[in-house]
């Protein structure tokens, strides 16, 4: 499992767990220097139309987590986004935990298994966003995690593709570490 964040912030939520359910010395020195930075939600706000964000989420015997992956989705301060998830044959309940959810912006849809890149590709095409991201039904994003990414998306309209580190938790979303991705500047062409 991982937390999808912008560089160096972890969610409030994973921080108060973090400080309730660990001792000073279980936590890695590492995820240590990135407590260090805690996650303020942005207030970011304009008057201008925003694009919409098509955020696809395959999801195959998903019940243990797509709840966590859905709330962490529907929490977010960017509002104009769809969350399309792609059932893929799923046998345990993962059906009943997305319908569950009474939100305009899910958009559901069943299909006999067709295996990881069979449930991006539908998302691809059912999807309406000049933006899209996928999101595996196990992961979490942070509350700013579309704000941050247009923001970059603006600042570089060359970009066509913005990404950010990543911080895997384990099962019971407690920090294992962060995966740091590089910067590129370059662009082929």
């Amino acid at each position: 499992r991982r937390i999808c964040s912008c560089p160096d912030k972890l969610p409030q939520a994973i921080l108060q767990q973090i400080k309730t359910s660990h001792t000073e010395s279980s936590i890695p020195q590492g995820i240590k220097n990135k407590l260090e930075n805690t996650f303020e939600q942005s207030s970011i706000t304009t008057n201008t139309p925003e694009p919409k964000v098509s955020i696809i989420m395959p999801a195959y015997n998903a019940a243990d987590y797509i709840q966590e992956a859905i709330e962490s989705v529907l929490c977010q301060n960017y509002r104009n986004f769809e969350l399309i998830i792609i059932n893929d044959g799923s046998t345990d309940n993962t059906k009943n935990i997305i319908e569950s959810f009474k939100n305009n912006r899910i958009k559901y849809f069943y299909q006999k298994n067709k295996g990881l890149a069979g449930a991006h590709n539908a998302g691809i095409k059912k999807a309406q966003g000049l933006f899209l991201t996928k999101l595996d039904s196990d992961d979490l994003i942070t509350p700013d995690f579309i704000t941050r990414h247009i923001q970059e998306f603006e600042k570089h309209p060359e970009a066509d593709l913005v990404y950010c580190d990543d911080y895997l938790i384990d099962e019971n979303s407690k920090p294992i570490r962060v995966i740091k991705r590089p910067e590129y500047t370059d662009r082929k062409t």
